[in-house]
């Protein structure tokens, strides 16, 4: 807790021009790219879908050739129009890991009968405090979890799924963003059918 302190009194003290540490930090770019686009969310369901460069598949000319832009905004129409990817991912291990608030305020949870096990890992315990309080992940036993938290609480567990799920992963999200469009300018989803249909012919002859 003193390092914790001694570091924001340090940084607390110190002057720093905004304007400095982005021009120190961050290169800026005279250029921004301003080219007309539009993100698809995809649910990264599978390690598979970096190999299958859904970009590519989304800007297809001959997907494009079916995709109703006249019916929307102009940006939609602008040669340049691109559409991007952004994936979804699933939680990390953090909300597993660090439950101590659901924990706590369970119904069902009694802090005045909660045993107190610390003497089995004296080793790890606070001489202070007089409980374990350690980031060290040797307090854990068990080998494949303690390798499991050595990848730090952001990791997120690799997803394998057959090739039917992720087509139908695909299609759903493709589904959703069509009817985001419907909704937002107006127009029949059937519109986008053939677009949609374009594009999942080509996904499913790369998955």
């Amino acid at each position: 807790c003193q390092i914790v302190i001694d570091l924001c009194n340090h940084y607390k003290s110190r002057s720093v021009s905004f304007t400095d540490y982005r021009l120190d930090n961050y290169r800026v770019n005279d250029k921004p790219d301003n080219k007309p686009s539009d993100f698809i969310p995809i649910k990264f369901v599978s390690k598979e879908l970096e190999d299958l460069d859904i970009n590519s598949l989304l800007n297809d000319v001959d997907c494009m050739h079916y995709f109703p832009s006249k019916h929307l905004s102009k940006k939609y129409s602008n040669p340049e129009f691109k559409f991007n990817i952004c994936y979804s991912y699933e939680r990390s291990i953090k909300g597993n890991v660090i439950n101590y608030k659901e924990n706590i305020l369970h119904d069902d949870m009694n802090l005045n009968q909660v045993k107190c096990n610390c003497h089995l890992y004296s080793e790890f315990v606070d001489p202070v405090v007089g409980h374990v309080i350690t980031g060290n992940v040797n307090v854990v036993s068990n080998k494949k979890l303690r390798k499991l938290f050595k990848k730090g609480y952001s990791f997120i567990e690799p997803v394998y799924r057959n090739k039917h799920a992720i087509f139908k992963s695909i299609m759903n999200d493709l589904t959703s963003y069509v009817k985001k469009l419907s909704q937002k300018f107006s127009v029949s989803e059937k519109f986008f059918d053939g677009w949609k249909v374009c594009v999942l012919e080509k996904v499913k002859s790369k998955v």
